[in-house]
Order: C-alpha cells, then sequence, then structure tokens
C-alpha cells in the first residue's frame, strides 16, 4: 500500500466542524471539548487524506492532562511556526515517496516530530517528554 501525503485541502477544517457536530449531537453532553488535531489541523500542512477510510479518530483525553499532551502541543506549535510546518511536510513527502509501511513510516518521522515537540514544550515551559512509546 502506498502512502499518500497531499496538499493542504481548505476543507479540511470544515469536514472536522460537521465531525464535531455529529459527535456532539451523537453523544450530547459526554465530551466538554472535541477539537481537530493532527496534520489536517494544520492550515497549508500537508497530510494523509482519510477519504475512504475512517472518519473518526478519537482521543479522550482527561480535560486535566489535556494543556500537556504532545498531539495539541505540536499542532499549535505548527500553527504558529509556518517554517516548521514546511520542514515536516516536506519530510512527511520525502517520506512518503520511499515507504510503503504505515508504521515505518511514522517511526521515521519520530526525530522531527521529537525536535519539534521539544521546541514547543521548551516555548511554553513545560518539562520535555518523549513522544514515542513503545
Amino acid at each position: 500500500m502506498r502512502i499518500r501525503v497531499v496538499p493542504y485541502d481548505s476543507e479540511w477544517p470544515r469536514q472536522a466542524r460537521v465531525a464535531i457536530t455529529e459527535l456532539t449531537n451523537t453523544l450530547p453532553g459526554l465530551f466538554p471539548e472535541i477539537e481537530h488535531m493532527g496534520s489536517t489541523a494544520v492550515p497549508g500542512l500537508a497530510a494523509k487524506p482519510i477519504a475512504g477510510q475512517r472518519t473518526h479518530h478519537l482521543h479522550v483525553v482527561r480535560t486535566a492532562d489535556w494543556d500537556g499532551q504532545n498531539e495539541r502541543i505540536l499542532r499549535d506549535y505548527l500553527r504558529d511556526h509556518p517554517a516548521a510546518a514546511a520542514d515536516y511536510a516536506a519530510l512527511k513527502q520525502a517520506l512518503a515517496e520511499e515507504i510503503s509501511d504505515p508504521e515505518l513510516y511514522t517511526r521515521r518521522k519520530t526525530d522531527l516530530i521529537q525536535q519539534l515537540v521539544d521546541a514547543a514544550r521548551a516555548e511554553l515551559s513545560l518539562p520535555l517528554v518523549p513522544v514515542w512509546v513503545d
């Protein structure tokens, strides 16, 4: 299976809003907050499209732990640092051209993701933590 990384699609935020509305309507009051996460949540960032695959990928995180979640920290850092987002996009595209195994693709991104999360956590005065936990 080939890994596809495509240019940013301005429809992704709308699609996320639709999915969030569906979840909120289906499970009213269950989640105090639902946020759009991942590469599709970063304007301008290339990402793997999910068309034809799952439409929702839900990470449930305790509210008390949310501010320190690496996924959220990375998303917000990439939103605020376009050069870092461009570096990340370039790596993803290069890896997608040479790797077909999704787990290997993810592992090969880990060094850059770790650097980006470390920079973000430093800006937020948060302790550094590993992004990949086996």
